[in-house]
């Protein structure tokens, strides 16, 4: 019987263990050659999943950058721990975030939903077509302490 409960400790330990995400910390890349993650949305779901420990920077490499991005919660943000998302250059010409699809539901390029401590940064982000619902921003859920800075908002 003690070996049948060591094995059943040992295999939810397991399954904890790789289920888990680990708190990020530093300064990350997105897109282009070698980079921390290849897409947008794959830094935010690794962010979302796992939180923060420290400051995030997310340096997106020069290029267009086709659907929508929805940013949610990331726990363990605060006025110490921020996130920013910005372009790896500093040039908000050479990093486009565009979407165009016309669903109602989902009428938007970036969705900001319940985020608190994130700055946007030298970005162009798009929202192209003449759709009256369409729009750019979509910033719900009581998100607070956030920054859009420098970016084109077209």
């Amino acid at each position: 019987m003690k070996s049948q409960n060591f094995t059943l400790i040992l295999l939810v330990f397991l399954a904890l263990s790789k289920s888990s995400s680990a708190q990020l910390n530093g300064t990350y890349t997105i897109g282009g050659t070698t980079p921390d993650y290849a897409t947008i949305p794959a830094a935010i779901t690794a962010i979302q999943t796992g939180g923060v420990s420290g400051p995030v920077i997310f340096n997106i490499r020069p290029g267009t950058y086709q659907g929508k991005v929805d940013i949610g919660n990331i726990p363990g943000t605060s006025a110490t721990n921020t996130v920013t998302i910005k372009s790896e250059n500093g040039d908000s010409t050479s990093v486009i975030l565009t979407d165009s699809a016309n669903a109602l539901t989902s009428n938007f390029t970036v969705h900001i939903f319940g985020t608190d401590y994130l700055t946007i940064r030298n970005l162009t982000i798009r929202r192209p077509g003449s759709d009256a619902s369409s729009c750019v921003f979509l910033i719900a859920l009581n998100s607070r302490f956030l920054q859009i800075r420098n970016n084109i908002i077209e």
